[in-house]
């Protein structure tokens, strides 16, 4: 069973969001000094509110005293005519002075208008524009929002409604898109547009409906772990779902068939029967549904229906993370595995390409707590990405990824608690065919220090060393481009005392900073000012005395990127603005 390749690289995102938290021992914290605000409209000096400021801030803008940024521009135009003028002015100020409770720019203005009672509206879908429908439901109850487009485009219509995070997407029956929903009186709104096809007109209206696609009180409970068989000809069963158990942020529930029948059909509601999600041939005859959190419900439902001439098979429920478990194979200290990796083609705009890809998983559990190091071999290699983490223990997990090649061996080492779980997800890709062979060995801290030298500066030139940088010191740095290649300049600094400081850029093209300890644990990186506009950086970090820190700036810059660098005590930097 492959169900976990086709989750691997979700898994990966998951993990590696929660790298910088894992690998961080150090007392040292950085974050952009311009951190971006929540945005709303009116609030133009992004101080988390509405006021007469913001008024007064926008006049000298347009009377040229000071220079406002785009976006503070952008969420100045509350009359929403797409420029700046001194009406907005005086609308921010009727906000503050409570005449109005909402700017203009906020108010939704459709381009159709209808009635939930069946009546049909005439709507012209045109390519890359959005329409959007004011639905009025006078009455409480179950409703059909439909759409009929004649078969030859595809569009992809969703209803909501402003106030709540609900949503609801359309099922396609071949002839028609339908969104079935829970609706209170009020107003809901449609949005459709083309995916694909020619320009076309649509059949839109909103129907009361009496009876329900189904009956609740007659749905199994399905939980993660469970394998259900299932007979050929097995009249459209029904399964209830309770997600309420799991992590919703950083896991998600899957639902897939075994047994290689292509004809089972497998589609996804929420409590108020609304569609959330169907199945899809996962490529090797089975289906895989992936039940979609809509932030709101915690109990969905699954209607598994199919086609005649099927044959048995096995239905299967379980977490992201319960697959890759269920999938890994264990392996013992000092025992080696061989990944044999051949080729897959795929063919695009009339040229063949084959790969040479594999995603596997392991799962080791130390006897001892001590240092460990995971090793693939092979002299084919062209990229690899190697996780370790404790699973049952996401947010504390020891995350690690490394890219350093030494004569065909890659590694990483990780200190690793003792009776512990750990699995070690990799991505390998090589030039050709091939044998890859991966050890689990006992390894030691001066090599696990060794191996964190590696990671943070491999894009800096050779055998070049940090260069020290102090307080309130200013440099110069050019960084060269070159193809395929980011150029990068090391700086190391250590705080002679508790201190909070600030690093910026100035006049670069389009530099950024990533933080490390002296460990060569990742910390930070300090990218664009996008309240300013600005390609430059500007962080700011607190440490304790005599902790020691590491700068590697980059450039995305395609031309040579020449810029000055400053760190200062916090006290002493002038904001922008």
């Amino acid at each position: 069973m492959k169900k976990f390749i086709g989750i691997l690289s979700l898994l990966l995102v998951v993990l590696l969001s929660f790298s910088s938290f894992a690998m961080s021992a150090s007392a040292a914290e950085f974050r952009d000094f311009y951190e971006v605000p929540e945005y709303f409209y009116g609030d133009v000096d992004f101080d988390g509110k509405v006021s007469v400021k913001d008024a007064t801030a926008l006049q000298k803008h347009l009377a040229k005293i000071i220079t406002l940024g785009e976006d503070a521009l952008y969420f100045g135009d509350v009359d929403g005519n797409e420029k700046n003028t001194i009406s907005d002015a005086t609308l921010i100020q009727k906000y503050v002075a409570k005449m109005i409770d909402i700017f203009p720019v906020e108010e939704i203005f459709a381009d159709y208008y209808c009635k939930a009672d069946g009546e049909e509206v005439l709507v012209e879908l045109k390519n890359e524009i959005g329409i959007l429908i004011e639905i009025t439901v006078e009455e409480a109850g179950f409703y059909n929002v439909s759409a009929a487009t004649g078969g030859e485009t595809d569009i992809y219509l969703e209803v909501f409604r402003e106030e709540s995070e609900e949503f609801w997407f359309a099922e396609f029956d071949g002839e028609t898109y339908s969104a079935f929903a829970k609706l209170e009186a009020g107003t809901y709104y449609a949005y459709m547009f083309i995916e694909e096809g020619p320009d076309t007109m649509v059949q839109f209206k909103a129907s009361p409906v009496d009876g329900l696609p189904f009956d609740v009180n007659k749905a199994q409970k399905l939980n993660a772990g469970d394998k259900i068989q299932i007979k050929a000809g097995t009249e459209a069963l029904l399964y209830e779902i309770d997600i309420s158990q799991i992590d919703v942020e950083n896991d998600g529930i899957l639902i897939y068939t075994e047994g290689e029948n292509p004809l089972v059909s497998l589609m996804c509601y929420d409590a108020n029967y609304g569609f959330n999600s169907q199945g899809y041939d996962d490529g090797t005859g089975n289906t895989v549904l992936n039940v979609y959190y809509d932030g709101v419900n915690t109990t969905y439902y699954v209607v598994v229906t199919q086609a005649e001439g099927g044959s048995d098979f096995t239905l299967c429920c379980n977490t992201s993370f319960g697959i890759l478990m269920e999938e890994a194979k264990d392996i013992d200290l000092g025992t080696a595995d061989e990944i044999f990796i051949d080729g897959f083609t795929e063919e695009y705009e009339d040229e063949v390409f084959t790969y040479y890809n594999a995603q596997v998983v392991y799962k080791f559990t130390p006897e001892q707590s001590g240092y460990y190091s995971f090793n693939l071999e092979s002299n084919k290699y062209m990229g690899v990405m190697l996780i370790v983490a404790d699973i049952n223990n996401i947010e504390n997990s020891s995350v690690y990824m490394d890219m350093a090649e030494e004569g065909g061996r890659l590694y990483d080492v990780c200190y690793l608690e003792a009776g512990v779980d750990y699995y070690a997800i990799g991505i390998i890709e090589l030039m050709e065919e091939g044998v890859v062979t991966f050890t689990v060995l006992n390894s030691n801290e001066a090599e696990y220090l060794a191996a964190k030298e590696r990671f943070p500066f491999e894009d800096s030139t050779p055998d070049e060393e940090p260069t020290e940088i102090s307080l309130g010191e200013t440099v110069t740095v050019e960084l060269e481009a070159k193809e395929f290649e980011y150029p990068a300049k090391e700086f190391v600094f250590t705080a002679e005392e508790d201190c909070t400081v600030v690093l910026y850029s100035e006049n670069s093209i389009d530099a950024l900073v990533n933080i490390y300890d002296e460990d060569g644990n990742f910390l930070h990186t300090g990218d664009d000012m996008p309240l300013f506009g600005s390609l430059d950086f500007t962080v700011i970090g607190t440490l304790s005395k005599g902790e020691t820190v590491y700068f590697s700036l980059v450039s995305y810059a395609e031309t040579t990127d020449n810029f000055t660098f400053t760190i200062v005590n916090e006290a002493d930097y002038v904001p922008l603005g």
